[in-house]
């Protein structure tokens, strides 16, 4: 395979799938949230680059990654203090985790995965591991 056609395939699998009525990805539509992908959302920057939104949640959902991560930061637990986003009037954030999963730590005996949706959630792992939740063959990733 040429590496462009490589490229192409990564950025394809990487990117919600496009359709009529969503022209620039349908984040309802299921894709892999590949490693790093989630920076744009993180540091807040998909807009300053000049992307479009691609529905009514990506301004929420980027505030509410923004508020997991520096939650993160200040207490580690992904999880924001609900009176914390109250008094800071953050209401799309307390919407996102009045609809979601409350994130539970990492146990290592009992793996789990987290779904940057929106709303978010975290369901196990399960016996296959990241293969049977990615849905792909583990020859995949050893080509």
């Amino acid at each position: 395979m040429k590496p462009s056609t490589i490229l192409t395939n990564a950025q394809d699998l990487c990117n919600a799938p496009k359709s009529h009525s969503h022209l620039n990805g349908d984040p309802e539509g299921e894709y892999f949230k590949c490693h790093s992908g989630d920076l744009m959302e993180v540091f807040g920057t998909w807009r300053r680059l000049g992307l479009p939104e691609r529905d009514q949640n990506d301004t929420p959902f980027t505030q509410s990654i923004v508020d997991r991560w520096t939650s993160f930061v200040r207490t580690y637990d992904p999880n924001p203090d609900p009176t914390y986003l109250r008094i800071r009037d953050y209401t799309n954030t307390t919407a996102e985790f009045e609809a979601s999963d409350v994130w539970e730590p990492v146990d290592a005996a009992d793996p789990t995965m987290r779904y940057l949706q929106w709303p978010s959630r975290q369901q196990p792992l399960g016996r296959d591991g990241e293969c049977a939740a990615l849905g792909m063959p583990i020859d995949y990733y050893l080509e």
